[in-house]
């Protein structure tokens, strides 16, 4: 297993993050609707919504899984919040290095397959992903991949509301 890069900012996206006060809330069934649409629009049987401290990656939405958390180290998805530019998909996670010895992978979980789509900030930090995963290798149409995007952009205006609710609340 390879651990993800931890980038030179990384504070600063951390600090951004804290501004939407969104980790560890409860859930909400706008997060939850945007994890089930992923799922249904992939034929994926786990979908999350996940945000990315210095430490863990916490489920603000989950279908699929009961798990609500994961160690920053262990969680795909601090791969793919490096490369705020482009889908994170790996058919077969058997296949690479990143993941092949990840207990996600080679334990109970058995995930072999992973999507995932950074979350941005208005100042262009990865906050979290939508992601999609299934314990078969897979692969995902370009429409496919697309509509996970537009499920991003949806859950960057949720926070972006969010974030404005948050900043105009004294005023």
């Amino acid at each position: 297993m390879i651990s993800p890069l931890i980038q030179e900012d990384d504070q600063e996206r951390i600090r951004i993050l804290k501004l939407y006060g969104i980790h560890g809330t409860s859930q909400e069934e706008d997060y939850d609707n945007i994890a089930k649409l992923a799922s249904s629009i992939t034929g994926t049987p786990i979908s999350l919504v996940t945000f990315i401290d210095s430490n863990r990656q916490w489920f603000k939405a989950h279908i699929g899984t009961e798990i609500e958390e994961n160690t920053r180290e262990l969680a795909f998805c601090s791969h793919a919040i490096n490369d705020v530019q482009n889908t994170t998909c790996i058919p077969d996670t058997r296949n690479d290095m990143r993941f092949k010895f990840n207990p996600m992978v080679t334990g109970p979980n058995n995930i072999h397959f992973y999507a995932g789509v950074p979350i941005l900030s208005p100042e262009g930090y990865a906050l979290g992903t939508i992601c999609v995963m299934d314990t078969k290798p897979n692969r995902l149409s370009q429409l496919q991949l697309e509509a996970l995007g537009t499920l991003r952009d949806l859950v960057s205006k949720l926070l972006k509301i969010r974030r404005y609710k948050i900043e105009n609340q004294s005023e």
